[in-house]
């Protein structure tokens, strides 16, 4: 079955590298890039539910909870993987916060960080 995944940051270019990677471990994943919050809702909205998300949690502009909160609040079912490049997740109850957060990746996402989280969804 295809996995619908949501990759989530406003770095355009990692965008592109870690859509690479994610279709490279799971070539049968669909996967949808979004340089903001805004976006990705709005493909929620227009029907694309997408299974998992990788989500930067420093995206300009916003908020770093306001994505976790609007996916809450809609009662999503997608499971997020939050990504930065901080080498450590500075609001460590986050996923206590938002049971949909199964844990932090630092980025740049590598093919075994990936084959690690998608395994889980095989």
């Amino acid at each position: 079955m295809e996995k619908l995944i949501f990759i989530v940051d406003d770095d355009i270019v990692q965008n592109e590298v870690h859509s690479f990677l994610l279709k490279k471990v799971d070539p049968e994943a669909k996967v949808l890039t979004f340089s903001s919050s805004k976006a990705a809702f709005e493909a929620i909205d227009n029907g694309q539910a997408p299974d998992l998300i990788f989500l930067d949690l420093h995206i300009p502009g916003e908020e770093e909870e306001s994505f976790l909160l609007e996916h809450k609040s809609r009662k999503c079912s997608s499971d997020i993987y939050l990504m930065s490049s901080v080498a450590y997740l500075d609001k460590p109850d986050l996923p206590v916060s938002f049971p949909a957060v199964k844990d932090f990746i630092t980025k740049p996402l590598l093919d075994y960080k990936l084959r690690s989280v998608i395994g889980q969804y095989a």
